[in-house]
């Protein structure tokens, strides 16, 4: 509001883009999160290639994506795992037969 008591949208506006713009910079990293969510939530759903998971995880972990391309397809096509998909303690699992990449990508989460 001005000081005669008119109402004055241009204020508003301008913090309102200022807010978005913000908004948009402080959470674009989040999209990028999202392959990795998909796959260690539900690893044998495909949501995403396992190209697309591997750069996600690669970013996090400073790692060749072709290698952990390779694990994730590997571990895709793992019959016994697909079996303890949904166990709790899935995750264990496969710890025990983990490559370092994954090892150090568990470590970090």
């Amino acid at each position: 509001m001005t000081n005669d008591g008119n109402f004055e949208p241009s204020q508003f506006t301008s913090h309102l883009k200022t807010l978005l713009n913000q908004f948009e910079k402080r959470f674009q990293d989040f999209s990028c999160l999202e392959p990795l969510v998909s796959f260690f939530v539900k690893p044998f759903t495909i949501h995403h290639e396992a190209t697309e998971t591997a750069t996600a995880i690669a970013r996090i972990i400073s790692s060749e994506v072709e290698n952990l391309e390779l694990e994730i397809v590997d571990l895709k096509k793992d019959i016994i795992l697909q079996a303890h998909a949904t166990d709790v303690d899935f995750w264990k699992l496969i710890k025990k037969n983990v490559s370092k990449n994954e090892s150090q990508l568990n470590l970090k989460l």
